[in-house]
This record gives structure tokens, sequence and C-alpha cells, in this order.
């Protein structure tokens, strides 16, 4: 009871923060943030990724890999790849030994976390987000800024979007989703390579 007592608090939190005016400290921090990574495209980053259900009590973590290039990309998590060239996505379920086919622009996005759709890594805040800058955080002798958002359409499945990004080269370290039913996810940077030298045909399935 207190778990969902403390959500529901933080969602109404979230809303007065969803009808206030655009914080402009954080608007420069996300700008920045946005234009050194697409500046440095391809990137190449490992992760960390983590499920938690509050409610549950249940943890998931794994392993990943996303190499991305505006528009197209490569994801590998767990027991998937998925590669996409702007138009084509393939969807190669590794253990089953099956490939998905679909086109890239009509893939339904799956509002819970942005590993379904990662070519809006960089960008995503931009139209449909509300967002502060929290503090500026010492974590292992770095310094982040905090950033929190909140989606305008109150129907999606979250409340807030927490972003950790390096104070020096504004680079992201960590980003989480905290869901209105108490399901969480988060990834963790472990690499981040700008300006990667991609293989030939990385973001297409052979």
């Amino acid at each position: 009871m207190k778990t969902i007592l403390f959500i529901v608090c933080y969602m109404s939190v979230c809303y007065s923060w969803v009808t206030a005016q655009q914080d402009q400290a954080a608007k420069q921090i996300l700008d920045k943030f946005a234009q050194k990574a697409q500046s440095a495209f391809p990137i190449k980053i490992g992760f960390e990724y983590t499920y938690e259900s509050v409610i549950d009590n249940e943890t998931y973590s794994d392993s990943g890999e996303l190499i991305i290039a505006g528009n197209k990309y490569y994801l590998m998590i767990g027991e998937s790849e998925i590669f996409c060239d702007g138009k084509t996505l393939w969807n190669h379920v590794v253990s089953a030994s099956e490939v998905y086919i679909s086109d890239a622009e009509n893939v339904p996005a799956n509002d819970d976390f942005f590993l379904s759709n990662p070519e809006n890594l960089f960008s995503f805040y931009d139209n449909d987000f509300k967002y502060r800058l929290t503090a500026d955080i010492e974590y292992m002798g770095e310094t982040y800024h905090h950033i929190d958002l909140f989606p305008k359409d109150l129907n999606k499945s979250y409340h807030t979007i927490t972003l950790l990004i390096h104070q020096n080269n504004y680079q992201l370290y960590s980003v989480e989703t905290r869901g209105k039913q108490g399901i969480n996810h988060t990834i963790t940077i472990s690499e981040y390579s700008l300006k990667y030298k991609v293989p030939k045909n990385q973001f297409q399935f052979d």
C-alpha cells in the first residue's frame, strides 16, 4: 500500500511539472547533449540494462550493444539482434534462429522504453516532453546533470524519464524510465565510442 501511495503522490508532483514552463537550463544541456552526439555519429554504446518490478520485487539485468548513425542502427541485447538500415528492420531472435522483417517506418513504438526505437535516443525530448534540471550530482568522482522529463501525453505507461549527462563532455551516463505500475527500466552506459568505424553492412541482416 505504501508503494502504491508513493507512486500516486509522485505522479501528482510530475503532473504539476508537466503543466509548467520548460526549464531553460535543462533545455540548454539537452540541446548540447544532442548536438555533441549527432555531430559524432556513428556512435557505439555498450550498456547494462536493468528491468525492475517494484510491486513484485523482481529485478532482471542483461548487457547490450547499440551502434547508431542517424536513422540506422544495430541493437544487440539478450537473445535478440535488431538491424535497421533506415528502410527495413530485421529482428533476429538468435535462440530460435528466426528473423522477422518489417518496414522501419511502420514499426509500432513501445512506449515503455526507448530501446523499441533507439534512433530517437538523442532527440526524443524535443517535442513530447516537459523537463527540468533537478541537480548536479557527484558519482564516482564525476559530476553529472540530473534531468527529469515528463511526457505531455499523460496516457503513456511511464511518468518520468531521468537522464544523467556528464557535465564536462555531455555524454550520456544513464537513462531510467519509471512506470506508473511500478515497472522501471534503466540503461547504464559502460562504453561510449564516438565516430565509430562501422563494419560494412552492419545495419543490414545477412
